[in-house]
């Protein structure tokens, strides 16, 4: 019988997961770090590279100063040593986020701090682990959220994407955003590269870059994505990359 390991464990330093090489809300120093909010308790001085979900990244600051922070819009996912990791509201304080985490057919959620009761100083609570519980048993899901600590969800069993779309709502092509800005090679197209999977019909991945990636663009074309560069900014180019049509 094949043991599969767990993806968090404790250390001295904090949650643990083996598989990605980093914490989640360490209290001692260590090299990679994700925060699930500003709090004293839950983010730390002293760690080498900081990730945190977009909302909270002022309050962080000024707290912690003039750190390596990378920050992640609610939902969207970068793959770190091929652990899948997304950050979801968690209706704590503003830029509060619980943490999935993916990897080798499991999907664990650090939870953090979370309130469920609505409060309008930041994104309400995300039922995250619903998700899993239900996705285990061969649902899949279809969320937005409405009033202030409201989300509407529906489920589907199969593929969603070949369900009817909610009563009233259409269900429009994903825009999904990556910033790979100052990230050292091979790192801004090994991020590109995992998340195309991700990319359905009509969907456009939009990456933010400090340059034009010259060896991306053969790679899209060899995989059948088609790709559009424009820089709107001095030392911002952005790619929007899609599925070329059938």
């Amino acid at each position: 019988m094949t043991v599969t390991p767990d993806l968090v464990i404790q250390r001295p330093e904090g949650l643990y997961c083996p598989a990605g090489d980093f914490y989640i809300d360490p209290w001692r120093p260590v090299a990679r770090a994700v925060i699930t909010h500003a709090h004293a308790d839950h983010a730390r001085i002293g760690h080498g590279h900081y990730l945190a979900a977009s909302p909270g990244e002022t309050v962080l600051r000024a707290r912690l100063g003039d750190v390596r922070l990378q920050t992640l819009a609610y939902g969207e996912r970068v793959v770190h040593h091929g652990v899948t990791v997304s950050l979801h509201p968690a209706g704590h304080v503003l830029g509060s986020a619980q943490v999935r985490l993916e990897h080798g057919g499991q999907v664990w959620v650090a939870s953090g701090d979370y309130k469920v009761v609505p409060d309008a100083t930041c994104a309400p609570f995300e039922p995250v682990p619903l998700y899993g519980v239900l996705g285990r048993r061969g649902f899949t899901h279809w969320a937005e959220s409405g009033t202030p600590g409201d989300w509407s969800i529906w489920f589907y069993r199969g593929d969603a994407a070949g369900a009817p779309a909610p009563s009233g709502i259409t269900a429009a092509p994903r825009e999904q955003l990556i910033d790979v800005r100052g990230l050292e090679a091979p790192q801004p197209m090994v991020q590109v590269l995992a998340r195309l999977d991700a990319i359905g019909p009509g969907d456009t991945l939009v990456v933010l870059h400090d340059r034009r990636p010259l060896f991306l663009y053969p790679q899209l074309d060899d995989r059948g994505f088609v790709h559009e560069t424009d820089e709107p900014e001095p030392n911002l180019v952005r790619i929007r990359i899609r599925r070329a049509a059938p």
